[in-house]
């Protein structure tokens, strides 16, 4: 399994990432205007937005109720932010 390391340097109410996918579903536990808030934080960060609760989008078997079809539909944007 390949490793990622996120590199960051702390500056007063900022971090630097090379590269940063904040992910959150529009029922998840954290709310969409702080999904917004944090990928605002982040320089060049993108936000994916998904539909659904929360980690049902990842594939987690309790959350999802073994429908892989919102995890399908996520993992796309995933990989095209990795590549």
């Amino acid at each position: 399994m390949t490793r990622i390391r996120a590199r960051y340097v702390r500056r007063p109410g900022r971090l630097d990432h090379r590269a940063a996918l904040v992910v959150a579903a529009d029922q998840d536990v954290i709310r969409t205007e702080h999904a917004v808030l944090l990928a605002s934080l982040i320089p060049n960060a993108r936000l994916l937005i998904v539909p659904g609760n929360h980690d049902d989008y990842l594939g987690e078997p309790a959350a999802s109720g073994g429908d892989l079809g919102p995890l399908k539909r996520t993992l796309p944007f995933v990989a095209d932010f990795l590549d």
